[in-house]
């Protein structure tokens, strides 16, 4: 459907391959569809099904609630309106187009596929290749952001430099492939050990253990809300010995001797970059 007048130039700027178009009344009745599917309903549909019906009996009352408001601006202002609407499986970006006095164009793109594409392309930069742990630069990131929310609470946390000590003896004349099942096997190991590691998902990420990879023959363990040195270092004893067992490859059994430094906040260090400092400086003495 053309849009009228001065909408022109937006007609141009929306249309696109997934593009959904539904007129809609004042009333909030559906007069025209064209082009519908899953934006806009969450679901295929077709012009017949939906032309004639309340919006609000097609799709979830949330989005239902900011449409019809949309539609009372646009009346009202005789403006384009924008918006966009997530709802944690969706993510559709909205225009409403006044037609005349009594009737408003709803425009809606899914950008759903563009929204995971990005968050994979995060995910990808935050992610070493080889073991799926975090990296060096997720690490750091989180780290700064328990170290300050420790610092408001007075909270205490440890962090573990692991040393995969004798790696380049022991991996010499291995792949690439099998040097990678090593270190994916120390990663599993350290995980199987530091309880809770890496739930990001958890809403209270200041109390989550994180297991990286942050350099060739190295891992990086953040244990938050340690008690005490000792305790800590009751966690590092703990892993040399997970990390001294040795590991059976197909052609090799592989023996490596982990050391570990081990840091505590505050006492060595208040931010991310002065704790991995002296997690790696306790790590060579």
């Amino acid at each position: 459907m053309p849009l009228s007048g001065g909408n022109a130039a937006i007609e141009k700027q929306i249309s696109g391959s997934d593009l959904k178009e539904i007129e809609v009344a004042r009333n909030g009745r559906i007069s025209a569809a064209h082009a519908v599917g899953t934006a806009i309903f969450g679901r295929e549909v077709s012009s017949l099904e939906i032309e004639g019906s309340e919006l609000v009996s097609q799709i979830d009352p949330e989005l239902a609630n900011a449409l019809k408001q949309g539609v009372s601006r646009a009346l009202r202002s005789r403006q384009l309106v924008r918006f966009r609407y997530e709802d944690g499986f969706r993510n559709e970006h909205y225009v409403l187009l006044p037609q005349g006095r009594e009737r408003v164009l709803i425009c809606a793109t899914d950008a759903t596929d563009v929204t995971q594409a990005m968050l994979d392309a995060q995910k990808m930069m935050s992610t070493d290749s080889s073991t799926g742990l975090p990296n060096a630069a997720a690490l750091a990131d989180q780290l700064a952001l328990i170290a300050s929310s420790q610092r408001v609470r007075e909270g205490r946390l440890a962090v573990l430099a692991v040393y995969a000590d004798r790696f380049d003896e022991q991996c010499f004349g291995l792949s690439s492939k099998e040097q990678d099942q090593v270190r994916c096997e120390l990663a599993r190991r350290l995980q199987r050990q530091v309880r809770g590691a890496n739930q990001f998902e958890r809403e209270d990420f200041e109390r989550v253990s994180i297991v990286a990879r942050t350099d060739y023959r190295q891992l990086t363990v953040l244990l938050p809300d340690i008690s005490t040195g000792e305790d800590a270092q009751a966690v590092a004893d703990r892993l040399v010995a997970e990390l001294s067992d040795p590991f059976e490859l197909q052609r090799r059994t592989v023996y490596l001797s982990p050391r570990i430094g081990v840091a505590l906040f505050p006492q060595d260090g208040q931010d991310a970059q002065s704790l991995l400092a002296a997690a790696d400086a306790a790590m060579e003495q």
